[in-house]
């Protein structure tokens, strides 16, 4: 009996070393990945990966290499204009965000980084490509939302899609539940910034604004169609159909779209100009946010 005793300390001994040790691998390449030092997280997580001894743990890794994978694929496609080898390298994300799925499908970041690289893969492979994927991205992000109700980026992902996809007999494409879905990212988002959970991610609020753009409100519509949100938000089934209306739950500012998205996009090359260096992940972010302003 005592020698069993002394295993099972062992054992627990064992399993809390091994479970710091792919914590610390984790938290790792986490900095290295924010840093996008991409092939040195890539060989973080396969260590990380052989060490794992549970679901949850193997998941946390595969969705991080899903994760890399984006980048690396952005990478190619954006600098060095190889389309190709970008979509294989979205490819493999893809098949990461499945593996991580398959191990612990209650973490809903599988479903996300998988929505994300197959998004990158249909808007690379061209337009008819992405509107075969949007119904299947779709899919994975409510997934996601379903698991997480507060995870802001899979709110702004989603508005992302609303606002690129065609509407009407199209497909399912609607600029106004986009902005409704991108303030909703916005909040959650500044509210994880404020809890000290998250970094600023700058492409939540100005992609918001490129969605005030293309709906194109003036003042009076926008406050007379508050009211009619507040109703549809209250009768609405789940989370997701309420996050459609979720514009009319919050206050916002008295002017039209356009003024409104000229402020937000100020605000944030005002933020972004000291940070940005060119070439960089928010250096291609302010880029962005000038290019959308420019165009109001």
């Amino acid at each position: 009996m005592k020698r069993l005793c002394v295993l099972a300390v062992i054992l627990v001994i064992s399993a809390q070393g091994a479970f710091a040790q792919v914590s610390s691998l984790l938290e790792e390449s986490d900095e290295l990945y924010d840093e996008e030092r991409y092939e040195r997280t890539v060989g973080v997580l396969e260590r990380a990966l052989s060490s794992a001894s549970s679901g949850g743990q193997r998941a946390e890794v595969y969705w991080r290499l899903s994760r890399v994978q984006l980048g690396i694929g952005d990478e190619l496609r954006d600098e060095e204009g190889d389309d190709d080898a970008a979509m294989e390298v979205y490819d493999r994300g893809m098949e990461f965000g499945d593996e991580a799925i398959a191990a612990d499908p209650s973490n809903n970041l599988g479903y996300y980084w998988k929505a994300s690289n197959l998004g990158r893969w249909g808007e690379t492979r061209g337009i008819l490509s992405s509107l075969r994927q949007a119904g299947p991205m779709r899919d994975l992000l409510e997934q996601s939302i379903q698991r997480d109700p507060d995870h802001a980026e899979s709110y702004y992902v989603l508005g992302l899609l609303y606002a690129r996809v065609p509407g009407g007999l199209i497909s399912f494409g609607n600029t106004d539940y986009a902005v409704s879905l991108g303030r909703k990212a916005v909040h959650l988002h500044l509210a994880d910034v404020r809890a000290g959970e998250e970094e600023l991610y700058y492409p939540i609020r100005f992609e918001l604004a490129s969605h005030l753009i293309d709906r194109d409100w003036n003042r009076r519509k926008r406050e007379r169609e508050q009211a009619s949100k507040r109703r549809e938000h209250g009768a609405a089934d789940g989370i997701l159909e309420q996050s459609f209306y979720y514009e009319g739950t919050v206050d916002i500012a008295p002017v039209d779209d356009e003024e409104e998205a000229r402020r937000i996009l100020e605000e944030v090359i005002d933020e972004l100009v000291g940070e940005a260096e060119p070439g960089s992940r928010k250096g291609r972010q302010l880029e962005r946010a000038r290019e959308l302003l420019d165009d109001i």
